[in-house]
């Protein structure tokens, strides 16, 4: 449990390093998205600091809304995720705090407030495993370094350790199927966007001498969005990075290596059983990284054909968002 204003900046620092590489990486990505298609001309409103997750054998579902406060498009976004989950906001003043609602169909304004020790009391949550430490070879050192220093430029170093100590430090802990929105949009015509936001490349394979690209989203994620999509558009994005990775993302955005986006309005048809690979989580060897978090398995996922994507230039200056 933290006391969030008594814990050093190298404290949080190490905090973070117990992730991959990836993970942390993953921050610049969404500030890039945020920076370039969500705040010029105000376009948009949108929200941040959105989870998903199960509790318990029965997979009773769970809403979390890290933030201080809620505005009223998280009202709104609250109301369309469905009355059935139960819904928490969660805040920090030194350490974690709760305000439990109980399920969304009875929420009301203040709701019941707990610290983090008398939550999961009341709640009688059961530990299911200690924060995750990915292996040292999903690590590496100076590119991390070089997050870090790109979180403290851009002011959002706090925003970053404290969403990566609520998830890592709580969330995993005591909850299954840990699915974090990237971002929830409300466009001109109050349609509500889900987009999901990944730099990646392609995923590459030959079978029977024909050539096969696509991208992969997680099974769990892509399950979710197949039903939230009643009541949510649901957007991919992905941002292609070199096949190398012989660059870090703050380095290949500021040379200007960053060219390419594709982007679909996510089919939720090819969210089905028989498009998983592989079929099962599966550990890595030693000369591998796992797609999951802790960088120790290979997540299942659901393949989206590339000719699903619309590819855009990000060196045009006109380009928007498609909705």
């Amino acid at each position: 449990m933290l006391n969030e204003q008594l814990v050093s900046l190298v404290d949080k620092m190490e905090w973070l390093w117990m992730d991959a590489t990836k993970v942390t990486s993953g921050f610049v990505g969404e500030y890039y998205f945020e920076e370039k298609f969500l705040k010029p001309d105000n376009l948009y409103t949108y929200s941040t600091g959105w989870y998903h997750c199960n509790l318990g054998n029965n997979d009773v579902p769970f809403v979390f809304f890290l933030g201080n406060s809620m505005t009223e498009l998280d009202q709104e976004i609250l109301s369309k995720i469905g009355n059935k989950r139960y819904f928490c906001q969660v805040y920090f003043n030194n350490g974690l705090h709760f305000r439990y609602h109980g399920k969304i169909s009875q929420y009301f304004d203040q709701g019941y407030h707990f610290n983090e020790e008398d939550f999961i009391n009341e709640l009688g949550l059961t530990k299911l495993q200690d924060e995750i430490v990915a292996p040292e070879k999903s690590k590496n050192r100076e590119e991390f370094n070089s997050y870090l220093k790109f979180f403290l430029n851009e002011r959002i170093f706090n925003k970053v350790f404290l969403d990566r100590y609520f998830c890592n430090g709580f969330l995993v802990q005591y909850f299954r199927k840990v699915i974090d929105f990237d971002f929830i949009i409300k466009n001109s015509k109050n349609e509500y966007i889900i987009a999901d936001v990944k730099f990646k490349y392609p995923i590459h394979y030959v079978f029977r001498n024909r050539h096969y690209c696509y991208f992969g989203i997680n099974v769990a994620p892509g399950k979710l969005y197949r039903e939230l999509s009643k009541s949510f558009k649901i957007y991919n994005f992905n941002f292609i990075k070199p096949e190398s990775d012989t660059d870090n993302l703050v380095d290949f955005i500021s040379k200007g290596h960053l060219q390419q986006m594709y982007y679909s309005k996510l089919n939720v048809g090819f969210i089905r059983e028989d498009n998983i690979f592989p079929r099962y989580a599966r550990n890595v060897n030693d000369n591998q990284t796992g797609t999951d978090y802790s960088g120790k398995k290979q997540t299942p996922y659901y393949r989206f054909p590339i000719s699903e994507y619309t590819c855009k230039n990000l060196t045009d200056e006109k380009l928007k968002l498609p909705f």
